[in-house]
């Protein structure tokens, strides 16, 4: 039996050292065990450097794990752990079965989703570290005092897993230590000839199934030596509760000799609150310690991550500190670490950073998701999203270069979605362009495009290559043959050579770590396939499932320097010693971490499973390992230590700093360790701490004018454009760069353009109304958005379409009274009429799914109409046109001349049309049709809405003998509507409307003239769908002071 010896110290003791020691006096026949992999390096390295040994072979200095995987190893029994994949597909495998045996049917459909396989692994974990067999749990659940009725769900799918894993020889993480028990207890392990002392040291606790392992290999040991990072001072009995157990574990299993070692006294602030967190009575600081530590907080992430990277940077070249002794930790690095690589880069700062990002981070996977979309679908971005990939390298020499000519080919071709039509719309787009000449109009999206013809062709090759993919796919099959026809897709696709000539040496790089991985992917899904009796049978839809949660459980590997600033996670960082560290995003939530919640067993259930004797982890156990994490935290930095926070979310959500930063805010509170929180500009760096040429045109723009001389290359139209803000931000009025028109000779031309025989429309008004530099920038630049890929009718000629059929339908009967039936027959032939006159307005079926939409709209419309009874107003005038507005008749009351109307600013000229004029006795009314009717009442108070209020003037002039009673809004289809004049009401408003209307129109004719062009915000969600917001420069304070 080993002489067992227990060191306890904490991390600022004599432990390590004495640790060091003994396993240097019989390093040939010893080996040295640390948590993590990393640890162990790192303690090799050291132990080489200060003891000048030339170095270490086997496992003399290894990590727990991979100390058991070789005396397994060692003795014939090659069991590399699982991944994470494999281990989720045999848990999969598990829960059919468990559902087949009727276990599961209580669960439903809850037992399939991914959620549940979750929280059931974790439980299955926690139970395997606890060193309970299937087996066992089954029976000691049935004595519990208050049974789950999960507990038989859990049996079952923990014995499912468990046979799976022995039927298929695999081992999960906890799987090696159980055999390596098993083996130790049978005989005496082969790896054990060469090693006769075990040396534990850096932990803090150790799982069921490793104390196990531990006392089984114990016999087989001339020395056993544990060192605990435990200070066993009555005061830190808080900090130290979980290796204190861990302690009394150890003494009630070997006959121990026992060492404590007192910690150092506390020479720098971090020594001193890592001596002192988490005390109840900590004692005051004592004078001449070393101030190495800072607690920084930052606006948001990105922020926080400029501010590190640019501290960073300036301990590289102005301390000349080695990037290897410079670490930067998060507690979580998947959130960060695509913005750490990106800012970093941007700073030119070598980093490794300790995280492998998921496969479906990677676009070459992203690209085969894109693949089975579009050969589902065939939908037309999805389509032109693989023929346009750079990841998609067929062997056609022409397609590789009329890429960029296959949207606007599709777009000419009106496809939408289908391979049908995708080949019928293709063929109409091949006849067209032969007869380019007669049909220019339809194909408008390929006008100034070279040779459309070739690219066509080209086009039109890469589909039969997508369609082939659709015929290797299969519709239904297992998963080792769907492995296998993904793989001929990427063949196919020629994927491996598309990433070979990639220009960007890093994305190249990145691409085919990917597609290696993707590969390895794809084989494990094949053995775990072949490895499954059932022989189970998936859809597409099924598989494309699995294969994307397969990716997203594995992962692939950047490339990295060989020496740089190191990037890890806080768990990976235990025992690890930097001269300069960052401990990043300590915020509430992060440090401490709350404990994950178990949708499986409540903290009841867990506190009742402990009094059968099964013991899975509770919250009290993870605070401990919380305190436990930030006291290392403390411990990691030689020279100094920078603790930073975010005070927001990227949403802009308030964040809080973490409890533990306040505390050991406490400690010093004299001392200038909490910086202040930044300014509003924060985000700009001072010239000293630029660390980019970003950072250099920001600090010289914002702080430093002398630096805009010095860098007048670099800098560009940076300073110019910084130049002009500060103009902007220093001027108490509005100028040329807020849409205010200055130039005199551009202001006579404008004045000339709308000068008072210029016509109007309503809209051109409103639009002014609504805010001038929309107005600007549709109607004197005459701007477009560019054009939307849509599945659907363009709005405007969808209401144009509406507008046309209720004109047909009233200027030719419209219902008669009691028959609903026939003016429902006759609109839906009107609706028939105009769609087939529409045909090549849109892709066949997009057209079928309009008509009946519209003709859904307007039987409702009719319904709606019948359902208000009866009505003194008769249709009577249809498309009432007046000035260059165009109409169906030149016959009164339409007319060519435009409308004149009486305003502040003299007579302006109007052209419009009236939808619908009715008439009842001497008055009329008008009625205008709105797919949808945004506008309110205040709108028509404010001046925001005028086109009833201008069109009832109007009208009033084309029928001088009958007065205009009321105007309408109408929402066809649903009861919706606005009535703008309120003549007759009680107290009349229509005068102040009146009013409002003609002073609107002046106002607005004037600011056009004058060449005010400023933008504003009508409404709250005025600019949330303006096509000119991306120009627009509007600040809500800045534009209302200048108006005040």
């Amino acid at each position: 039996m080993a002489r067992v010896r227990l060191l306890c110290g904490s991390i600022r003791s004599g432990r390590r050292a004495a640790i060091d020691a003994i396993f240097c006096a019989n390093r040939a026949h010893s080996t040295l065990i640390t948590p993590s992999r990393r640890a162990a390096t790192e303690r090799a390295e050291r132990l080489v450097l200060e003891n000048h040994i030339p170095g270490f072979w086997g496992a003399q200095i290894v990590a727990f794990q991979a100390f058991v995987a070789w005396v397994l190893r060692e003795d014939g029994i090659h069991a590399n752990p699982v991944d994470e994949l494999e281990r989720r597909l045999v848990l999969e495998r598990a829960v059919r079965e468990a559902r087949t045996a009727g276990a599961l049917d209580t669960l439903g459909a809850a037992a399939d989703t991914e959620g549940f396989l979750t929280h059931v692994l974790r439980v299955i974990e926690g139970l395997k570290q606890a060193a309970v067999l299937p087996e066992e749990f089954a029976g000691t659940v049935a004595r519990r005092t208050h049974r789950s009725p999960l507990d038989t769900v859990v049996a079952a799918i923990y014995t499912a897993y468990q046979d799976a894993l022995i039927g298929a020889r695999l081992f999960d993480r906890i799987g090696l230590y159980w055999t390596a028990s098993e083996l130790c207890a049978k005989r005496r392990p082969a790896a054990f000839e060469a090693v006769d002392t075990l040396i534990f040291d850096g932990f803090e606790d150790f799982t069921p199934s490793e104390s196990r392992f531990i006392e089984q290999a114990a016999p087989h040991l001339s020395q056993l030596v544990i060192g605990l990072n435990y200070n066993p001072a009555p005061a830190r009995r808080d900090l130290y509760a979980l290796p204190r157990r861990t302690a009394l574990r150890v003494r009630r299993t070997f006959d121990v000799v026992e060492e404590a070692f007192d910690e150092d006294e506390p020479r720098t602030f971090t020594a001193f609150a890592g001596s002192n967190l988490f005390w109840r009575d900590p004692p005051p600081k004592p004078a001449g310690l070393r101030a190495d530590l800072e607690l920084l907080p930052c606006m948001d992430l990105v922020h926080e991550a400029e501010v590190v990277g640019r501290r960073v940077k300036t301990l590289l070249l102005d301390v000349q500190a080695s990037p290897n002794e410079v670490a930067v930790i998060y507690r979580d690095l998947a959130p960060v670490a695509s913005t750490l690589r990106v800012v970093y880069g941007e700073f030119g700062i070598p980093l490794r950073i300790a995280h492998e990002p998921s496969l479906t981070e990677s676009t070459v996977c992203a690209f085969l998701f894109d693949v089975f979309e579009a050969i589902e679908s065939w939908e037309r971005e999805r389509v032109l999203d693989v023929l346009t990939s750079p990841w998609f390298a067929p062997n056609d020499d022409q397609g590789r270069g009329s890429t960029a000519a296959f949207p606007r080919l599709a777009r000419a071709a009106r496809v939408v979605a289908g391979l049908d039509e995708w080949r019928s719309r293709c063929a109409w787009l091949t006849d067209t362009l032969r007869h380019r000449d007669r049909a220019q109009e339809e194909i408008s999206p390929l006008e100034g495009l070279d040779r459309p013809a070739e690219a066509l062709v080209a086009l039109l090759a890469r589909l039969d290559v997508l369609q082939e993919f659709a015929n290797v796919l299969p519709v239904s099959e297992t998963i080792p043959a769907f492995a296998d026809a993904v793989a001929a897709i990427i063949n196919q696709c020629r994927m491996a050579d598309a990433v070979a000539a990639h220009p960007v040496q890093a994305a190249r790089d990145a691409e085919s770590s990917a597609l290696g991985a993707l590969r390895g992917v794809l084989a494990r899904l094949r053995a775990h396939g072949d490895r499954d009796a059932g022989n189970r049978v998936l859809t597409r839809g099924e598989f494309t499932a699995t294969l994307r949660q397969a990716l997203r459980n594995a992962s692939f590997a950047l490339p990295q320097p060989p020496h740089g600033v190191m990037c890890l996670e806080a768990p990976a960082a235990r025992n690890l010693r930097f001269d300069y560290v960052f401990l990043c995003g300590a915020n509430e939530g992060e440090l401490p971490r709350p404990p994950a919640v178990s949708a499986v067993y409540s903290d009841e259930d867990v506190a009742d499973l402990a009094q059968v004797g099964i013991s899975l982890e509770n919250k009290r156990v993870h605070s401990e390992r919380e305190a436990l994490l930030f006291h290392h935290m403390l411990s990691t930095a030689r020279k100094h230590l920078c603790i930073t926070w975010r005070m927001l979310t990227p949403d802009g959500e308030p964040l809080k700093r973490s409890p533990y930063v306040a505390d050991v805010n406490e400690f010093f509170p004299d001392e200038a360790v909490r910086a202040d929180a930044p300014p509003a500009h924060g985000f700009v760096p001072v010239p000293a701490a630029a660390a980019s040429l970003r950072d250099l045109r920001s600090a010289a723009c914002f702080h430093d004018t002398k630096l805009r001389e010095l860098f007048k290359e670099e800098l560009g139209n940076a300073a110019y454009g910084a130049t002009l803000e500060g103009r902007l931000r220093r001027s108490e009025s509005l100028g040329p760069f807020d849409g205010m028109i200055t130039d005199s000779g551009l202001v006579r031309q404008i004045q000339a353009r709308f000068d008072d025989t210029h016509v109007f429309s309503v809209s051109q008004l409103e639009a002014y109304a609504s805010c001038p530099f929309g107005f600007f920038t549709q109607c004197l630049l005459a701007l477009e958005p560019a054009e939307r890929p849509a599945n659907e009718l363009d709005p405007r000629l969808r209401g144009a379409m509406l507008h046309r059929i209720l004109q047909v339908f009233y200027a030719q009967g419209g219902p008669g009274a009691g028959a609903l039936d026939r003016s429902l027959e006759f609109m839906h032939a009107c609706v028939d009429k105009e769609f087939l006159a529409r045909q090549g307005a849109a892709p066949p079926a997009v057209l079928e799914l309009e008509r009946r939409h519209m003709s859904a709209r307007l039987e409702r419309h009719l319904r709606i109409e019948a359902e208000s009874g009866g009505t003194r107003w008769r249709p009577a005038y249809f498309e009432v046109a007046f000035g260059s507005a165009h109409g169906e008749s030149r016959e009164p009351p339409n007319r060519t001349e435009p409308v004149p109307i009486d305003t502040p600013a003299g007579v302006v000229l109007f052209s419009g049309r009236i939808d619908r004029v009715d008439v009842s006795n001497d008055t009329a009314r008008i009625i205008d049709y709105k797919t949808s009717v945004y506008t309110e009442k205040k709108d028509v108070m404010a001046g925001r809405s005028l086109q009833l209020q201008v069109y009832a003037l109007a009208l009033e002039q084309l029928l001088p003998d009958r007065p205009c009673a009321e105007a309408y809004f109408i929402e066809v289809g649903t009861p919706k509507r606005l009535e703008a004049l309120a003549r007759g009401a009680k107290k009349d408003p229509w005068p102040e409307r009146e009013r409002i209307a003609r002073e609107t129109i002046a106002r607005c004719v004037q600011g056009i003239r004058e060449g005010r062009f400023a933008p504003v915000r009508a409404t709250e969600s005025s600019c949330q769908f303006c096509d000119a917001k991306g120009m627009c420069r509007f600040e809500r304070s800045r534009f209302e002071k200048s108006e005040d």
